[in-house]
């Protein structure tokens, strides 16, 4: 496993994003090294080779098509291989530059595997883990600024009430406030009842404890609701603590695919 590490202050605090040749990896890795920042924290880069890919090209029946002269061919491992290893670089680059922009110390590495399963079992030592959105979902890009006019990002967070979902819920405003927006609370529950009254929680929480970011409150009672919102509200970065109850209901594999955001998980 091939890793660099630059030196930065940190908090101690780790942030462990993952990264393939998927569309949506640029976007994670911005929201990771803005993450990384505002919670003064180690960033961690994991590019992970896609084993499905590796093991095709070892297939006597899997061919490509080269685009010049529209003939088919075996594919080559060797050449998969390198073009991963190339790919790899090239990311490594990145967030090389965007890590010392945002002054956080950073390490990168390269592992095999199949992206969310990888990342999960790679993230023991890390309090947050950053996925960019994958599958049929669109993804949601990051707004950038236009001359003479500033877009705010968008950032949000499902809350259901407990301890961790509370303390996911004050990294969101700190973002949040920082990318001078407001925070989405997507409030989880049951039923209205339930609903009302964590929505009420969470609205006393950042009153006593956020940053003094601004805060929407909505209530959700299923995946789909909040499929719905994400997509509505086009997220840029939307936070959840790990033992949220949304997990009950619905695989981290199932976020990447249908929201169309970057996910953390806290």
């Amino acid at each position: 496993m091939n890793k660099s590490t630059e030196h930065f202050q940190s908090s101690g605090t780790r942030v462990l994003v993952a990264l393939d040749d998927a569309a949506g990896g640029g976007a994670a890795l911005e929201a990771a090294a803005r993450l990384a920042a505002d919670l003064r924290a180690e960033l961690r880069g994991l590019f992970i080779e896609d084993i499905d890919a590796v093991r095709a090209a070892n297939l006597p029946f899997v061919t490509e098509i080269a685009i010049a002269s529209a003939t088919a061919r075996p594919l080559d491992t060797r050449s998969i291989e390198r073009a991963l290893r190339q790919k790899a670089a090239l990311v490594r680059t990145r967030m090389g530059r965007l890590a010392e922009q945002a002054h956080v110390t950073w390490s990168f590495a390269v592992a095999r595997g199949r992206v969310t399963q990888r990342v999960l079992a790679d993230a023991t030592e890390s309090d947050v883990v950053i996925l960019g959105p994958r599958g049929h979902a669109p993804a949601a890009q990051p707004p950038t600024q236009d001359t003479g006019r500033r877009r705010t990002w968008s950032v949000a967070t499902v809350f259901d009430g407990t301890q961790r979902a509370c303390e996911t819920l004050t990294t969101a405003a700190i973002v949040a406030q920082h990318l001078d927006g407001p925070v989405d609370v997507l409030v989880y529950a049951p039923d209205r009842s339930t609903g009302c009254r964590r929505q009420l929680d969470a609205i006393q929480w950042l009153a006593h404890h956020g940053p003094g970011a601004t805060a929407w409150a909505t209530i959700v009672g299923t995946p789909a609701e909040v499929q719905e919102a994400a997509r509505g509200r086009a997220h840029y970065l939307l936070l959840l603590a790990r033992d949220c109850s949304l997990l009950a209901d619905v695989t981290v594999q199932w976020l990447v695919e249908n929201l169309g955001c970057t996910i953390g998980l806290m």
